[in-house]
């Protein structure tokens, strides 16, 4: 079962925002996503990053990526 919740940490431990419906004890698997990050120009995706980089390749290069890679050309 699958649930989103969310919380704030107080500093030592994750605090859900509002009531969860688990038994006292039961182990659950947390995913951490941060919202409202301040400084949301410097944070990147690999393509973004991928798309300013100023790569000199040949015109086949994704095509043959991998002869590249492991100079087979």
């Amino acid at each position: 079962m699958i649930q989103v919740i969310k919380a704030i940490f107080n500093g030592e431990v994750f605090e859900p925002s509002s009531p969860v419906n688990f038994k006292l004890n039961t182990e659950v698997e947390i995913t951490i996503e941060q919202e409202n990050q301040e400084n949301d120009e410097l944070t990147y995706t690999f393509l973004k990053t991928a798309k300013n980089l100023s790569i000199d390749a040949p015109a086949d290069f994704s095509e043959n990526i991998d002869s590249y890679l492991y100079m087979q050309h």
